[in-house]
């Protein structure tokens, strides 16, 4: 539940709501890691890359096959200036 409120106020752009919505999630269920992934997404949209990059981080330690996780973090990586 928590974590489907947690999309709803990212769409209505209310980041701290969803971000908090979002920890309370991970409480909940700390190995779902779509829920580190769509934190780590809020938090990049709130201006906290470094941030989102440990949240992606932390779904690829999960599920190291998450693709939309790996995407993401090169996302994060690229605000701090590493191409590589």
């Amino acid at each position: 539940m928590m974590h489907r409120r947690g999309l709803g106020r990212r769409e209505l752009e209310d980041y701290k709501g969803a971000i908090a919505d979002f920890n309370q999630a991970i409480k909940i269920n700390p190995e779902y890691a779509k829920f580190y992934k769509n934190r780590g997404y809020v938090r990049y949209k709130f201006g906290e890359p470094k941030a989102a990059f440990l949240d992606y981080n932390q779904a690829i330690q999960i599920n190291p096959d998450y693709a939309e996780a790996y995407v993401n973090m090169g996302i994060a990586r690229r605000e701090f200036g590493d191409y590589k």
